[in-house]
């Protein structure tokens, strides 16, 4: 007989989070220094902080999600073009 963490949560346990995430996705995962580790790992919610500055990091390099597409970001236009 299997056991279950917490069946009480059965309804919820497997609901997406709308996080644009697909079905069987499998999630990304980095090693990095042991320092970085313990303060990312200090974080009250971890998941949410990497993914935020997954999203800095992108826009910095220029591009933006836009309905489910990585797209570039449109340039300013010069002054007086």
């Amino acid at each position: 007989m299997g056991t279950r963490a917490n069946p009480a949560n059965h309804h919820t346990r497997f609901k997406g989070r709308g996080l644009g995430t697909r079905h069987k996705q499998p999630p990304l995962s980095v090693l990095v220094h042991w320092r970085v580790d313990q303060y990312v790992r200090a974080k009250p919610s971890k998941s949410d902080w990497l993914r935020s500055a997954i999203f800095e990091k992108i826009e910095r390099e220029g591009w933006q999600l836009q309905d489910d597409e990585l797209v570039p970001m449109e340039m300013p236009k010069a002054a007086g073009m």
